[in-house]
């Protein structure tokens, strides 16, 4: 069985991430996350509500959703990287505006 952070990072990576350019991929994302945010049954992303529910560092979760956040940090860096850019907290950032432009096309802010 596929864990639901592995299904939502298939979502969310390039299909064709070799041959893609280093721009594609980080575009790919919100491109995703635009379809996704139009579906009536779209709640937001997990992760972060997951981190501000709980409150609790300890908790299993808690790592599960640092590790998704950490991942799609990882991924922009990659991306921004092969492109020469200047990456000093470029993959945070775009990490964060992903949560959360799901959390505001889920009604969440």
């Amino acid at each position: 069985m596929t864990s639901l952070h592995g299904l939502h990072e298939a979502r969310l990576t390039h299909p064709d991430p070799e041959s893609a350019t280093p721009r594609e991929p980080i575009l790919y994302v919100f491109e995703r996350l635009e379809r996704v945010s139009a579906d009536a049954e779209c709640h937001g992303c997990p992760y972060p509500a997951a981190l501000v529910e709980l409150k609790n560092p300890e908790h299993p979760a808690t790592g599960v959703a640092r590790a998704v956040e950490q991942r799609l940090a990882d991924t922009f860096r990659a991306a921004a990287e092969r492109g020469g850019a200047r990456v000093e907290r470029l993959d945070d950032g775009l990490a964060t505006a992903t949560v959360t432009a799901l959390s505001d096309a889920a009604g969440m802010d």
